[in-house]
């Protein structure tokens, strides 16, 4: 016997009401159709479309410009992804990000390079850097123990600045034990002559190299945030960020949680800053300062928070967009664009959004 949409209804239940939450995700129009065809692709499908696009670019041309914000864009990413385990899914208002990835930066400097006479092999240094990295991270998330909201933003926006100060004003320490102050950071002028990266054998001196190795970073870290995503810890983090009182009434280790996520969100950030003294061949202070902080914010904030998805357009967004302004012509076209879509997202008549 086969029964109807009314027969199916639960009593005192009103069906448009209970459809409305399908209706509103299902949404109608132009735009509509092409996301949900778009959804309707394979996971593989739709991840490895963006993924091929960019593994064919430096083929498109042999411009090291491009090859270059492709390395800023990896590099950018592999941030927006790390700050992302922090603000995006425990909502912990981290302000000293961009501290752990110039202390990534400066270790691996100090590790590969001739400010202290060391060179020790990249894949040792790279390790010793995520996982000291880590570690500050660790320390710097203490303080999240006690305090939230704009307390621990100020806390560890504190720790953020106290980093750049630092990092200028060692050029002369002076210890008990030394007759004359040792240079630790290079000053102002920072560390210069940084190795390049040396991975069995192999030496990362191009840019098409360091490209290609940043895309395999990407990948893996999107994979990893993809998992931990679905993962207990991932939802843990979710409840966490959306409100941690609850969280804790429900028996979640919100303490072990937050450190946790400090010190994963430190660690990427400092395998970041390590790839980007090597690209550079030498870090400075002025490169780790507040403006770089905020761009990452507005990219994750742009992508959408908790999205992993939102947070590599953001990310890509973030980056591209300053490139094209750079140029007149680029610009141009650019405010057309966006002329045309604000029109037609104004002109609700039209039924495309």
């Amino acid at each position: 016997m086969s029964t109807t949409p009314e027969d199916s209804r639960g009593i005192g239940t009103d069906e448009w009401v209970a459809q409305h939450g399908e209706r509103a995700q299902r949404g109608t129009g132009l735009y509509a159709r092409i996301g949900e065809a778009w959804m309707g692709l394979p996971s593989l499908v739709r991840w490895g479309i963006p993924l091929l696009l960019v593994v064919l670019v430096p083929f498109a041309g042999s411009n090291d410009y491009i090859l270059r914000i492709g390395i800023n864009l990896g590099l950018f990413l592999l941030l927006a992804l790390g700050l992302n385990l922090v603000v995006g899914y425990s909502g912990l208002l981290d302000l000293g990000f961009i501290a752990f990835y110039g202390f990534g930066a400066y270790a691996y400097a100090a590790l590969a390079s001739e400010q202290f006479g060391l060179h020790l092999p990249s894949l040792l240094a790279i390790v010793i850097v995520v996982v000291t990295t880590a570690a500050f991270g660790f320390t710097l998330g203490l303080p999240s123990r006690r305090l939230t909201g704009d307390y621990l933003a100020i806390a560890t926006l504190f720790f953020g600045q106290m980093f750049v100060v630092l990092m200028v004003s060692s050029d002369a320490v002076q210890f008990p034990w030394m007759d004359e102050p040792m240079d630790l950071t290079g000053g102002a002028n920072g560390i210069s002559n940084v190795d390049q990266l040396s991975v069995l054998g192999f030496t990362f001196d191009s840019n098409l190299s360091y490209y290609l190795l940043l895309i395999v970073l990407v990948v893996l870290a999107t994979v990893a945030t993809k998992r931990i995503h679905f993962s207990r810890h991932g939802l843990a983090w979710r409840s966490l960020g959306e409100d941690s009182l609850a969280a804790q009434h429900m028996t979640i280790p919100t303490v072990r949680l937050k450190l946790l996520a400090f010190t994963l969100g430190a660690g990427i950030a400092g395998l970041a800053g390590a790839i980007f003294a090597s690209v550079q061949q030498g870090v400075y202070p002025s490169t780790f300062e507040l403006p770089l902080l905020i761009t990452i914010y507005a990219a994750i904030i742009l992508g959408g928070l908790g999205s992993i998805p939102g947070v590599l357009l953001g990310a890509a967004i973030m980056t591209i967009l300053p490139e094209l302004l750079r140029f007149p012509e680029y610009s141009n076209w650019l405010f057309l664009v966006v002329l045309i879509v604000g029109t037609i997202m104004y002109l609700k008549s039209w039924k495309l959004v």
